[in-house]
């Protein structure tokens, strides 16, 4: 026991790694409790994510390619090139298979993704605040985001941790030059990559707002070695991911439907500027809150969070203008093309949103409220610099006291998980050894349909139907 408390004591990453793991436990209630017996996340979309495991576990056993299927829309088949896989994701899950089973593997990368995510944004304020307890305290605000923890039907889209710390490694190349955070910058690039494509046309931004900064401001630490350093992270990185992005790129070149690639969204699938001030819709105490009054994504950004960038942009001393800018950026852009206020748009105040919304990086985002997921990054470490001047001038109990607001906060209880029942007539259809098609009804591109590929996981014959991320006109076609 005493030289566990020696290592501990050496060691303040493992202490922060420990703790984020357990509050994921506790944040996430009663996920870790129904582990092996439903999946994490609320609607449908789930039931598509978990297929993707278990396809990929088939496309490996059978040795063919996972961009084309045979097992959904049959008996044609369907191209799987823009379907959005999770690769890392997938990976985790075929890893923790054998311990825990399907479901288990699929929850548990859900609750790693989690805490990672609070490791990895504490690994970037430590850095940038110099003050390990404000760090904990912005890797809180970055793991239980409201918005990440609303879609925990939506694995692919919360694993940020690849992000954060490919930010941290990028700042380390152009402050300090060295040729070990080139390959850790460009390892953690990649990394965003496979979780999820989208997260990497996400992170330009944030590099950008990064670059332009420092070069205007510390000149100093501009060379033309600086700029190959940069240089080589990128052709590392894409040196890595030209194989798997290859179907991708092919299809753009010389498929018949380029534009399959990009599905067009409502404008008004934003973010509500009220929103951001009204806490998530089964808080334990929503009712001493005001209700939400409209149909809006759940964006609350924590009145202590809130509290604590204010503090910390008026009263640190340190360089916020850069976390502030990209805050901005990310909010500004969340907003979309025009003003929603309280659930009405008022297309009369246009916003920047407009100007490149039809840009090939922004476009690909789908719709603007995503760029809450990146919102994330800038408000923590905001929150990190007015945690480190409370800390400074307070007790040594106040981290502990800051922590509990944000947590309390932003608390999801129970968060939401989905029942796997199922008739056991799919059980008699997986014994039966000869080969056919499965048509289930009712029809339907989005629930029915998603429901019936989780199905498949069961039975394990071909379906007439399924749901891709970005289908192609030949299986709107087929339907």
């Amino acid at each position: 026991m005493k030289r566990l408390t020696r290592i501990f004591r050496a060691r303040p990453d493992l202490i922060a790694l420990v703790g984020y793991v357990l509050l994921t436990v506790l944040m996430t209630l009663p996920v870790a409790a129904r582990l092996t017996t439903r999946l994490v996340g609320w609607g449908n979309d789930p039931y598509v994510h978990y297929w993707n495991n278990w396809w990929i576990g088939q496309a490996l056993k059978r040795g063919i390619s996972p961009y084309y299927t045979d097992m959904l829309f049959h008996p044609n088949g369907a191209s799987m090139v823009y379907h959005n896989f999770a690769w890392l994701n997938i990976a985790g899950a075929l890893a923790f298979k054998p311990l825990v089973g399907p479901v288990g593997a699929y929850n548990l990368v859900f609750l790693a993704n989690i805490a990672l995510c609070g490791f990895a944004m504490y690994h970037l304020a430590s850095y940038v605040l110099g003050h390990r307890g404000a760090a904990f305290v912005a890797g809180l605000v970055h793991a239980y985001w409201p918005y990440r923890m609303l879609h925990s039907a939506h694995p692919n889209l919360i694993s940020t941790q690849w992000m954060v710390w490919f930010l941290l490694f990028l700042i380390k190349t152009v402050r300090e030059g060295k040729r070990r955070h080139v390959l850790l910058a460009a390892l953690f690039l990649t990394l965003t990559a496979f979780a999820r494509l989208q997260l990497l046309v996400l992170t330009f931004f944030p590099a950008l707002i990064y670059v332009l900064y420092s070069f205007l401001t510390r000149r100093e630490l501009w060379n033309w070695q600086t700029v190959g350093r940069l240089a080589l992270i990128g052709a590392l990185a894409g040196a890595v991911l030209a194989y798997p992005l290859f179907p991708l790129i092919r299809e753009q070149i010389v498929g018949a439907h380029p534009g399959d690639l990009f599905i067009e969204e409502p404008s008004t699938d934003q973010a509500d500027l009220l929103a951001y001030l009204l806490p998530n819709t089964i808080h334990p105490l929503r009712e001493a809150y005001i209700p939400n009054p409209f149909d809006a994504h759940v964006v609350f950004l924590g009145y202590t969070t809130l509290a604590l960038a204010i503090y910390g942009i008026i009263r640190d001393g340190g360089q916020k203008r850069l976390w502030v800018l990209m805050a901005a950026f990310s909010f500004v852009m969340a907003l979309g093309p025009s003003l929603r206020f309280a659930g009405k748009v008022y297309p009369g105040i246009p916003l920047p949103y407009r100007l490149i919304g039809w840009s090939f990086p922004v476009r690909i985002m789908r719709n603007p409220h995503r760029f809450n997921i990146l919102l994330a990054v800038p408000v923590a470490v905001l929150a990190g610099f007015g945690a480190r001047s409370l800390i400074g001038r307070s007790a040594h109990l106040m981290p502990a006291v800051i922590a509990g607001f944000i947590l309390f906060e932003y608390l999801w209880f129970p968060l939401p998980t989905l029942p796997l029942g199922y008739s056991p007539f799919y059980d008699q259809l997986a014994r039966t050894p000869e080969t056919f098609g499965i048509y289930d009804l009712p029809m339907g591109f989005s629930g029915p349909a998603k429901f019936y590929m989780y199905l498949q996981t069961v039975h394990g014959k071909p379906i007439v139907q399924g749901k891709m991320s970005r289908p192609m006109r030949a299986i709107n076609d087929f339907i």
